[in-house]
């Protein structure tokens, strides 16, 4: 579940039955990303004598023992392991299931059904499914819209039954737990409560929705039941999720392509179509009851899905629109930004695999635009990054005898210290590997901007734009694409050794953190779990250091298979030092998470780490190019 960083203070209670039941086990993970999420202005220390029956409080988390009282910086007394079968939060703090699916999106509206016999107008009036990207929009300090993505379907669940898909039926119930649910939530005697709203609203895969920005009436968005390309009905798959400043919601369609098939046996799977992963068996085959997503009778639909969709939560009166210009990707988050000029910027990456990263930038700042009654999400420049050669856009220009360079670059690391850039670009008119010139440029030459990225990792990341940015020609370092593939191989190794030695810090910690912390009267290193979690991480760093050697050997001695020693290298070491990290923090619990402790960084910064020159999937791909498979 996607949810906002943790703040100081939380307080939800469980509203579900006290015995464990279907509807208390899927909802009860849910609760403590739901407590960080509605932390902030709204939320509050739970109410005195507001412990019920139905509540898991932070008194009862003493019950399978606890660590002496040690208060954080975060302002709540850290609890410890427990054998208890419930949620257990910090003492005066209670956790809820808030909006569970099949609850009616208001009081009063469609009860669930424990037998699975809920119709799909029921469904249309009950929350969705599958939970995942959510948002919270204050009205008050007390009141506030809750909207909520909807993901999958889990058709066992769901119809305790294997699904009948040739019965509209069935299928149209499926639709209806897909999509968002706008509610309204309230604090009353300390705990979140859903009231009636004239805001709340489902939206789900047969909604009217609108088609706007550039690619709005294309021929390939074009079907027999909209010859015009520019309504749609319904988002499905819904994933992750951002909002705008200007109050509305993003939510992101992301693998839509499961939805879409066919029985036609002549039907022929275009190219376009094999590029989002559609084929003609779908993993939920709702073209069997409901034509428009049979691919050989309507073959332009799919091509209507996989975009972000904005919805204004509070107008129910008002039309989602899918926004073009963000592009249509297998959708994985939209992260508002604001740049320094005010322009609006919003951040998505594919869930497909080996796919590209893409940041959107408003054509002009989003207040004057919004002024003109323009969508600052309607114009703008779409920037797509990837990691071959192809993703070189900067443009290298010959004049005389110097060159000159237009272009941005994304991420680098240091860049506000540095004195000199080794930038790589292509010359006009180039494509692939032809074409690449690598130049030396002085940091403080006229034309270079700097602006800082937020990260993840809270290191120095920055965006740099070239604007007319003018060198000597004798700038260029001779060798093109086999010199960058050269440094890129150092670089590659060099994280690789970022990487172990940051991994060997989070172990040594966590084991010395293992002796120390004592529960139930030992250290919490003498339990077996822990032992295990510990054995698992110094094999995973010695692996990586002897993966890093071997591959730096290899290098410096520049071997014939030196290549894939990298990538085997990168690939292992992103995911050893990642399972490293993780265990560090299941050692350290609920603590390991404030900056009290220095494992949250070390598991910011892998993550970061990870990424740089390729994640493992892209290793492991390039591993495979080397098995000539």
């Amino acid at each position: 579940m996607h949810t906002n960083e943790f703040e100081d203070t939380a307080a939800v209670e469980h509203t579900g039955a006290a015995s464990l039941n279907r509807r208390s086990l899927i909802g009860g993970g849910a609760a403590a990303g739901l407590a960080a999420f509605l932390a902030g202005p709204l939320a509050t220390h739970a109410a005195a004598g507001s412990k019920s029956a139905r509540a898991w409080s932070g008194s009862e988390a003493r019950a399978g023992g606890g660590r002496p009282p040690r208060p954080t910086a975060l302002g709540f007394t850290a609890i410890g392991p427990s054998t208890a079968d419930q949620v257990i939060v910090p003492e005066g703090y209670v956790a809820q299931v808030l909006v569970p699916w099949g609850d009616p999106i208001v009081p009063g509206g469609p009860a669930f059904r424990f037998d699975g016999l809920n119709t799909a107008a029921e469904q249309a009036q009950q929350f969705g499914m599958s939970h995942d990207g959510m948002h919270f929009f204050p009205l008050s300090s007390r009141r506030g819209l809750l909207v909520i993505n909807h993901e999958a379907v889990d058709n066992a669940v769901m119809f305790n039954t294997t699904p009948d898909w040739t019965v509209p039926e069935t299928v149209l119930r499926s639709q209806n737990a897909h999509g968002v649910s706008v509610c309204e939530i309230e604090l009353k005697q300390g705990a979140w409560k859903l009231v009636a709203s004239k805001a709340a609203r489902r939206i789900t895969a047969n909604t009217q929705m609108t088609l706007a920005g550039p690619a709005t009436g294309h021929p390939l968005l074009q079907t027999a039941a909209d010859p015009t390309g520019t309504t749609v009905l319904g988002t499905i798959n819904n994933c992750a999720n951002g909002a705008t400043p200007w109050g509305t919601y993003l939510t992101c369609e992301e693998n839509f392509n499961g939805f879409f098939g066919t029985d036609d046996p002549a039907f022929v799977v275009s190219a376009l179509m094999s590029a989002y992963g559609i084929s003609k068996t779908a993993f939920n085959p709702w073209h069997k009851g409901d034509a428009r997503f049979d691919l050989a009778l309507n073959p332009n639909e799919p091509n209507r899905f996989g975009w972000v969709v904005e919805i204004d939560p509070k107008n129910p009166q008002s039309t989602p629109v899918k926004r073009t210009a963000l592009g249509r990707i297998k959708h994985e988050n939209a992260a508002f930004a604001q740049a320094d000029d005010g322009r609006a910027v919003v951040y998505t990456g594919d869930d497909e695999r080996f796919q590209k990263l893409y940041k959107y930038v408003s054509a002009q700042p989003w207040k004057a635009m919004m002024r003109q009654g323009k969508s600052p999400l309607d114009e703008g420049t779409l920037y797509v990054a990837r990691f071959d050669a192809d993703g070189i856009t900067l443009e290298v220009k010959e004049d005389g005898t110097d060159v000159v360079l237009n272009g941005t670059k994304l991420f680098i690391r240091d860049a506000n210290v540095a004195d000199f850039f080794t930038v790589v670009g292509r010359k006009p008119g180039t494509k692939g590997e032809d074409g690449i010139v690598l130049v030396i440029v002085d940091a403080k030459t006229s034309g270079i901007t700097q602006t800082q990225l937020k990260t993840i990792a809270a290191d120095k990341q920055a965006e740099v734009k070239f604007e007319n940015v003018r060198v000597p020609a004798a700038s260029i370092i001779p060798g093109g694409w086999a010199t960058f593939k050269k440094v890129q191989r150092k670089a590659t190794v060099i994280e690789c050794a970022y990487l172990v030695g940051l991994a060997q810090m989070d172990f040594e910690i966590s084991v010395q953190y293992a002796k120390d912390r004592i529960q139930f009267g030992r250290p919490i290193g003498s339990f077996q779990a822990i032992q295990h979690k510990a054995a698992d991480m110094v094999t995973d760093v010695d692996g990586a250091r002897f993966i890093m050697y071997r591959a730096a050997w290899s290098v410096e001695q520049d071997e014939a298979d030196a290549d894939m020693n990298v990538h085997m290298a990168k690939a292992w070491c992103s995911d050893a030092t990642r399972r490293v990290v993780a265990h560090g923090q299941q050692i350290h619990g609920g603590i390991g998470f404030t900056k009290d402790y220095k494992v949250q960084l070390y598991f910011r910064r892998q993550k970061a780490s990870e990424l740089a020159w390729g994640d493992a999937d892209y290793h492991r791909e390039l591993v495979a190019g080397e098995l000539k498979l």
